[in-house]
């Protein structure tokens, strides 16, 4: 009686069976961005004059230093130095600068799914910076007319700000995955072979 090959059996490979072999992939678990907002206050130094108008205003060197996965969460911690360009207040008006180094954040993303052990990585971009001094105003000539009527001196200006407000909004995107096993046929040589060299079948 002529045996049939059964279709449940594994496929034969020339020579031997090859069961299916686990195999460890990512699967991403899930992406998602929060939002963080911070105001930073930076004070002119005693060497330097005081601020008339704010020119400009950089946030760079900005990185991200680590990402941790907890719970349905990802905390995400970095740092970046913000600088602002302005013009002082004497009356050659020259440029100066002022600058805070690893000004730090830290912000919490909800992926639901989460759990220790996965593996996550993240990027943060800047979406807004602005500058205002509390006497100078904001990227504005704004001029007080402060006069000093009562001592007769003439159209003197405002002594300026040491001090300046800068407010970052830093977008932050977070990617959670985890380890999925599946499980690999491997095919030998690309294509299944039967044996002696033709199928049990064969069309036609």
């Amino acid at each position: 009686m002529k045996r049939r090959a059964s279709v449940y059996q594994w496929p034969y490979y020339g020579g031997g069976y090859y069961p299916p072999q686990p195999m460890m992939v990512q699967q991403l678990v899930g992406r998602r961005q929060a939002y963080k907002s911070m105001n930073v206050c930076l004070y002119v130094p005693r060497r330097k004059p005081s601020i008339d108008q704010v020119i400009n205003t950089y946030v760079h060197h900005l990185c991200i230093t680590s990402v941790e996965v907890v719970p349905d969460r990802v905390i995400v911690c970095g740092h970046f130095e913000v600088k602002v360009l302005y013009v002082a207040c004497l009356p050659s008006q020259p440029v100066h600068a002022v600058e805070s180094r690893r000004v730090r954040f830290t912000e919490s993303v909800y992926i639901p799914g989460a759990c220790y052990g996965m593996q996550a990585n993240a990027n943060v971009r800047v979406d807004y910076v602005d500058a205002d001094c509390c006497r100078s105003g904001n990227y504005h000539n704004d001029y007080y007319d402060n006069y000093y009527w009562d001592y007769g001196y003439p159209h003197s200006r405002h002594g300026g700000s040491r001090s300046c407000d800068v407010t970052v909004s830093l977008r932050i995107s977070a990617s959670v995955f985890g380890d999925k096993e599946i499980m690999h046929h491997p095919h030998p040589g690309g294509m299944p072979f039967y044996p002696g060299g033709m199928p049990l079948h064969p069309k036609g």
